[in-house]
């Protein structure tokens, strides 16, 4: 999206709407002491959807692969460790 009004616009209307389940899950992990208190949710809520965003929209690959699945929650993997609280 090379037109920033435009990006802001699909943002506020579409994107952060369907981020909200996420920011909720995230804070509820928080509040139970499971993820570290001094997480970034936004960042890390990027970082989760990145690893599929790549997979789908870089890479071309299908969800439904098993290689890509297994990629993907290795990915996963990898960001809930930083998360976690130790």
């Amino acid at each position: 999206m090379s037109d920033a009004a435009l990006a802001r616009a699909y943002w506020g209307s579409h994107v952060s709407r369907r981020r909200s389940a996420m920011v909720a899950l995230l804070q509820a992990g928080i509040d139970r002491g499971d993820l570290r208190a001094d997480i970034d949710i936004d960042a890390c809520i990027d970082l989760i959807n990145g690893v599929l965003y790549y997979q789908v929209v870089v890479r071309g690959a299908s969800l439904s692969d098993a290689d890509v699945v297994a990629r993907c929650r290795e990915g996963i993997r990898v960001a809930w460790r930083g998360m976690a609280r130790i």
